[in-house]
């Protein structure tokens, strides 16, 4: 900016208050009395970015065009019309550009040429998706996240471009998706979700950087006018007092005005400096050493202004920081780089790492660099940002994976079962009729490995299908007893012990999940004690702290401590080939499933399991689930009585298992609640009842028989009613994800986990009704309609 030395009034009059900065909200443009500032923000931005943009492209050019290795791999057939596209237009499109940004003209238009880039890019992946076949054209999508990362946040595209050139890929894809490719409603939904939010991410994190881009060259511009302040009124007052000698008590007066205006000055100055929002330094780089600090940037490291001075900028940073930064300064100290900015990682002085951005304004002396004032900005929240973004996607590529591996499993079960069943029943009568000893055992092989398969069909199967449990109650030591009569022949030779507490109450859950969880486990302990000169296995079944306890414990092989972490993956075994430390005798055989499926049964049944292992002397697994009472106890009722607010509502009970509905009903209907209470045991029936009467309060389960599940049955109750407070009562993994999002948009909803204990199903019907009654103070709940 250009000062006006001849009136220095006037000069101080222009000069922009820091604290009323003003900008657009939506371009972040300068405004305001500071808008002559934007067109030189422009420039400068264009000059110091145009290096990082010509690097960028270069690297979005490479990266653009190594993919087609996998246009190549996933699709062979269409590779070369898929080449076309990335060859013969976009990455042409990106050198034409870098070749062309020598020219002023390009220059000038670089932000939009860049988003023009952006859509170009873009506009290839969508075709991309269009010409691939399903479902390989799926594994394309995730390519339009990198586009809007690139164009967001690498390439250094201002706010407002970036995101009306992503918006813009977004519709692209849209009427490709929809009304082209004629991509399946989930697919289209799952992408918009992703595509949405990392738009709107991209946005905020576009957005920040710009913004605090245009605050540190507003703060130096700030700084730089008081510096020329400062050093007019110098040069104005030794001219005075060389010019008017003759004039004494005049000059004398001058000067102690010009003075103030100098102590003035230099206050505003240093006011500015230390109260700035963000962290300040400058550094002497012939003295190697901090010469001035902010107030920031001791609050947010932790040293003192004393410290600093004792100290130099690699003091405080990581030997990683160090060497980037010494590099970075000898290529500006030898004129071979200009940019203004760095990511460095600060040591704090209790020793936490910070993450900030570093921006510098370079200070000359008769050409020569003598030190920079740099500005700090803390973005560890933009980074952990972004490792939970990525963290994310990893979540989804893995529930991706496991998606497919139960498309593949639900497929394959049926065909490879038939092929079984006619391996196994062909050498079961062969067997019969085999004379021949080599025959035999050969015959034996086939049997005995076509019962393997049929194993690892199920377990496979088990694994990837999402089952929702069908509780019902039963006695846990009669499933035990049962279990164990099935394996009655495996536990031959085996010394069982089986101490059953007689006052466990009856545990509500899927009797069938339950089952093949005692199994697997009973099958490991039976296997690990294969090799045992005395093999024991005790079960010890009782109630603790209002969970039912089961333990499974055997003297066998153990499990080795490097292994522990590792047994509730998918397709892990110990066994067979995998048997390296000679644990087992030959012939027992793993699929990986087992302990898979255990974890996940339990669960899903909100219990949890522990493991104590010591390799070579034995396991103990302990399986805990929650009780669930059939009644209210007594204490429970002198509870509700205190504490609830809400009795004799009208309720709608939705539930399609009777043990549960029983329950649910009987607790409502009686002391000291007292509801009245109508059950529909499927979706249509709810429909029906809800059109017919009016109802306070519906308890809506998600899981239901036929083609009417949760979910339409509280879109139907909302076309009519926005208000009636819903609690969801489900286990099912789908909807807990879909809850968490529909939670945001509707208040006056709920949800409860399966199984779930009395009290805590009361006392979320009572909340739900109080949080809707407050929201509504003027409505009578018991004309809500659903």
């Amino acid at each position: 900016m250009k000062t006006n030395n001849s009136n220095p009034a006037k000069a101080h009059q222009h000069l922009p208050d820091f604290k009323q900065m003003q900008l657009n909200l939506f371009t972040l443009h300068f405004s305001g009395h500071i808008k002559h500032l934007e067109k030189l923000y422009q420039r400068q931005y264009l000059k110091k970015s145009l290096l990082h943009i010509r690097i960028t492209l270069i690297l979005g050019c490479f990266l653009y065009a190594i993919f087609g290795v996998l246009d190549a791999i996933l699709i062979p057939a269409e590779k070369y019309l898929i080449w076309t596209i990335r060859y013969a237009f976009v990455c042409p499109s990106i050198l034409l550009v870098l070749i062309f940004s020598r020219f002023e003209i390009v220059r000038r238009h670089i932000q939009p040429i860049l988003a023009g880039l952006m859509v170009i890019s873009g506009g290839g992946i969508i075709m991309m998706i269009l010409i691939a076949p399903p479902p390989i054209s799926y594994s394309y999508y995730a390519g339009l996240i990198l586009i809007f990362i690139f164009g967001y946040t690498f390439i250094r595209m201002r706010f407002l471009w970036a995101s009306l050139a992503a918006w813009l890929v977004v519709l692209l894809y849209e009427i490709a998706a929809i009304g082209i490719a004629q991509t399946p409603w989930q697919v289209i939904t799952n992408n918009n979700f992703f595509f949405i939010s990392a738009n709107i991410i991209g946005m905020l994190a576009c957005y920040s950087m710009e913004l605090y881009d245009r605050r540190a060259f507003f703060l130096t511009q700030l700084l730089t006018e008081e510096k020329e302040k400062v050093r007019w009124a110098n040069q104005n007052l030794e001219a005075q007092v060389a010019g008017r000698t003759t004039q004494l008590e005049l000059e004398i007066k001058v000067r102690k005005h010009i003075e103030n205006l100098l102590r003035e000055s230099e206050k505003k100055y240093r006011q500015l400096f230390n109260n700035a929002p963000a962290g300040i330094c400058e550094i002497d780089f012939i003295k190697n050493k901090f010469t001035h600090v902010n107030n920031i940037m001791c609050t947010h490291s932790g040293y003192s202004k004393k410290d600093f001075l004792s100290m130099n900028q690699f003091d405080i940073i990581t030997n990683e920081s160090k060497s980037r930064l010494k590099k970075r300064l000898e290529m500006i100290f030898s004129e071979k780089l200009r940019t203004d900015t760095i990511e460095v990682d600060i040591i704090k002085k209790d020793g936490q790492k910070v993450c900030v951005i570093l921006t510098s304004d370079f200070i000359y002396d008769q050409g020569q660099l003598k030190g920079a004032r740099v500005v700090a900005h803390d973005i560890s929240q933009r980074k952990l940002a972004e490792i939970e973004k990525i963290n994310d996607q990893q979540i989804l590529e893995e529930q991706k994976k496991l998606a497919l591996v139960g498309q593949i499993a639900g497929k394959m079960a049926h065909d490879f079962n038939n092929i079984l069943g006619i391996i196994m029943g062909t050498a079961e009568l062969s067997l019969m009729d085999c004379r021949e000893a080599e025959t035999k055992k050969s015959l034996e092989i086939i049997f005995n490995q076509t019962l393997r398969g049929k194993n690892l069909t199920k377990n496979l199967v088990a694994f990837a299908k999402d089952q929702t449990p069908n509780q019902k109650f039963f006695k846990i030591n009669e499933k035990i007893d049962l279990v164990l009569d099935l394996l009655k022949k495996d536990l031959e030779g085996i010394e069982l012990i089986k101490n059953h507490k007689t006052e466990v109450p009856d545990l509500l859950a899927d009797p069938g999940m339950i089952e093949h969880t005692l199994i697997s486990l009973l099958h490991n302990s039976i296997h690990a004690t294969s090799k045992t000169d005395h093999p024991r296995i005790i079960i010890n079944s009782f109630c603790r702290n209002n969970e039912i306890c089961v333990e499974i414990e055997d003297n066998g092989c153990g499990i080795a401590p490097e292994h522990l972490e590792s047994i509730y993956e998918p397709a892990f075994t110990l066994k067979g080939t995998k048997d390296i430390t000679n644990s087992y005798k030959n012939g027992i055989k793993g699929t990986g499933y087992g302990m898979s499926n255990v974890k996940k049964h339990i669960e899903q049944h909100r219990g949890r399991i522990l493991l104590d292992s010591n390799f070579g002397s034995g396991t103990k697994f302990t399986l805990y689930l929650p009780v669930v009472k059939k009644d209210l106890t007594k204490d429970e009722k002198i509870e509700i009585q205190n504490k609830l607010t809400h009795f004799e509502k009208q309720i709608l009970l939705v539930e399609d298992e009777a043990t549960i509905s029983e329950i649910q009903y009987r607790i409502l209907t009686q002391n000291p609640c007292n509801h009245i209470v109508d059950i529909a045991h499927n979706g249509q029936m709810a429909m029906d009842l809800f059109d017919k009467k009016k109802y306070d309060f519906i308890s809506l389960d998600y899981i239901l028989p036929g083609n009417i599940n949760g979910k339409d049955v509280y879109n139907h109750i909302r076309k009519t009613d926005k208000l009636i407070p819903i609690l969801f009562i489900s286990g099912n993994i789908e909807f807990l994800e879909s809850i968490k999002y529909l939670k945001q948009k509707d208040t006056h909803i709920d949800h409860l986990s399966k199984p779930c204990r009395n009290m805590e199903y009361i006392t979320h019907i009572n909340r739900l009704l109080e949080t809707t009654l407050k929201k509504s103070p003027g409505a009578n709940l018991n004309y809500y309609t659903l």
